[in-house]
C-alpha cells in the first residue's frame, strides 16, 4: 500500500510539490531528537535497511546485523527493501545465532542516507519514540548535499564507514556524536563460475564490477576499459570481464558502455545480478581487480577482492585509502575534476572528484602480468585487510558507539 501511494504521488505531483509534501509530513510525524538523554542499559539493538537488496547499502545493513550478533548483541532486523521498491534479489535474513526477525528494541540503526533516512523514519514512526536513533550514512564526495541537512535533527548518532565520509559529514554534525564504524567485509562465498565468465587456461583475467544505480560516472567503467585497451590492445591471452549491475541506467549510459567494448574480442560484458556464490567465484577467477572509480564512500568490492588475495588496481582517492597503501595497493594517480553525473544524488554538486590517469593504470596492468608480483601483492593485501577489518576491530568501533547509548553486548572475547 505504501509503495502504491508513493507511485501515485510521483505520478500526480511535480517534484517541487512532492518534496514540500514529504517535508511537511515528516515535520508533523517525526519529532526532533532530544540530545541529553540517559538510556537504560540493554543488550538489544535493531538494524533496519534494504536487507534483501544486493546494493552496497543493503550489503552494509546485512553485515552490520550479522557482526553485531557475532559480538553478542541480540539483533532485530527490519527489512525495508520492498517498501522502497528496491530489487528483491536476495533471500530474507534467517533468524538464529542472535538474529531476530522484527524489531528487537534497543537502538535503531537505520542504513539509509538522507533524505531517505527521514522518509524511513516517517514509515517507522510508531517504532522510533524513546529510543536512540543511529543513522549509518555513506557518501562519496568531499561535501555533503544540501538535501541532507534537515536529517541531522533526527539522529542521536551518526556512523560512517570511512574517514573520507566522516570528514564530509563533520561540516554539519555539530554536537552530534560521529563514529567511524567500517563495514566488516568477509571473504565472499565461493560457488560456480558463471558460464559467461569462463576463459581459456592461461588467460590473464582482469575484472571490473559496477552498478548503474551507484553512479556510472562515479564508478567510471569507461576508464577501466580505456586502461585495459591501452595496456593490452587486442591481445587474446588477456581478458577484461565487466559485470554491470543495477536496474536504472540513466539515458545513454548503457549505450556508451556497449559502444566502448564494441568489436573488442578480449572484453566480455555482462548485465545482470549474480547470486553470492557466483559472484564470489567471479572474484576468485580474476587475476587482477580494476577500479578506476572517481570516488568511493567505502569500496566493498575492492575489499572483497583483497580478501581473496587479488591485487587491486585502483584510483588513489577517497575511502579506499583507508585500506589501500602504497605498500600493498596498486594505486593510480589522478587529476581532480568537477563532479558531473546524471544522478539526482549529485544534482547541484559543486565538489570535485578524481579522474584516474589511464596510462598509469595501464602501466600497473602490464606490471601485473608477472605472476610472482601478483602473488606477492595479493597475499600482502589479504593479510592487510584481514587485520584492518577483523571482528575485533569492528567490535571496538561499534561497541564504543553503542556503549554511549547504553547498549552493551553479552560477550567481548572476540572484540578484545
Amino acid at each position: 500500500m505504501a509503495s502504491l501511494a508513493r507511485r501515485v504521488i510521483r505520478t500526480m505531483l511535480p517534484p517541487v510539490l512532492r518534496s514540500a509534501l514529504r517535508r511537511a509530513l515528516i515535520a508533523l510525524a517525526v519529532p526532533r531528537v532530544r540530545r541529553a538523554v540517559a538510556w537504560p542499559p540493554t543488550r538489544r539493538v535493531t538494524v533496519a535497511g534494504l536487507l534483501r537488496s544486493s546494493t552496497g547499502i543493503g550489503h552494509g545493513a546485512r553485515q552490520c546485523a550479522l557482526h553485531l550478533a557475532a559480538l553478542g548483541y541480540e539483533v532485530g532486523t527490519i527489512d525495508l527493501t520492498a517498501a522502497w521498491d528496491a530489487p528483491l534479489d536476495l533471500p530474507p535474513m534467517a533468524p538464529g545465532d542472535g538474529i531476530l526477525t522484527g524489531d528487537a528494541g534497543g537502538p535503531l540503526i537505520l542504513h539509509l542516507n538522507p533524505p531517505f533516512y527521514r522518509t524511513a523514519l516517517l514509515q517507522l514512526r510508531s517504532r522510533i519514540r524513546n529510543r536512540p536513533l543511529i543513522g549509518y550514512w555513506n557518501w562519496e564526495l568531499a561535501e555533503i548535499p544540501r538535501s541532507w541537512h534537515a536529517a541531522f535533527d533526527h539522529v542521536h548518532q551518526i556512523w560512517a564507514p570511512s574517514r573520507f565520509t566522516a570528514d564530509a559529514l563533520r561540516s554539519r554534525t555539530g554536537p552530534i556524536p560521529l563514529h567511524i564504524v567500517p563495514h566488516l567485509i568477509a571473504a565472499p562465498a565461493l560457488g560456480d563460475l558463471p558460464d559467461w565468465a569462463a576463459t581459456p587456461p592461461g588467460t590473464l583475467v582482469v575484472l571490473t564490477v559496477f552498478s548503474y544505480s551507484s553512479g556510472f560516472e562515479r564508478k567510471n567503467p569507461l576508464g577501466a576499459i580505456a586502461a585495459f585497451r591501452a595496456a593490452f590492445g587486442e591481445r587474446q591471452d588477456v581478458r577484461l570481464l565487466i559485470k554491470a549491475g543495477g536496474h536504472d541506467p540513466a539515458p545513454g549510459e548503457r549505450e556508451r558502455l556497449e559502444a566502448a567494448v564494441a568489436g573488442a574480442r578480449n572484453i566480455t560484458l555482462f548485465h545482470g545480478a549474480l547470486n553470492p556464490g557466483n559472484y564470489g567465484a567471479l572474484l576468485a577467477h580474476a587475476d587482477i581487480f580494476l577500479s578506476l572509480h572517481r570516488a568511493e564512500g567505502f569500496g566493498i568490492p575492492l575489499v572483497e577482492a583483497m580478501r581473496l588475495g587479488k591485487p587491486v588496481v585502483a584510483t588513489a582517492w577517497s575511502s579506499n585509502l583507508d585500506f589501500m597503501t602504497e605498500a600493498i595497493g596498486c594505486l593510480v594517480p589522478y587529476d581532480l575534476i568537477a563532479v558531473r553525473d546524471q544522478r539526482d544524488a549529485y544534482a547541484g554538486a559543486r565538489s570535485f572528484w578524481a579522474d584516474a590517469r589511464i596510462e598509469a593504470a595501464a602501466a600497473w596492468l602490464r606490471r601485473l602480468e608477472d605472476p610472482a608480483l601478483r602473488r606477492t601483492i595479493g597475499e600482502a593485501s589479504r593479510r592487510h585487510v584481514a587485520e584492518v577489518y577483523s571482528l575485533g576491530s569492528y567490535g571496538r568501533a561499534a561497541g564504543a558507539a553503542l556503549g554511549a547509548v547504553g547498549c552493551t553486548p553479552i560477550r567481548h572475547s572476540e572484540a578484545s
